[in-house]
């Protein structure tokens, strides 16, 4: 999983929304595995 963002690269909207969803679904793994540990924890 690389998140790098290309100022470059942001010309065509396709570009931006692919980066866009992979870090948006990257920040959604994160929040779950957050979620999961803490669940665990507190058991």
């Amino acid at each position: 999983m690389s998140v790098v963002c290309h100022r470059d690269g942001m010309k065509n909207p396709a570009e931006a929304i692919a980066s866009a969803g992979s870090m948006v679904c990257v920040f959604l793994v994160k929040l779950f595995t957050k979620l999961a540990i803490y669940r665990l924890t507190s058991l």
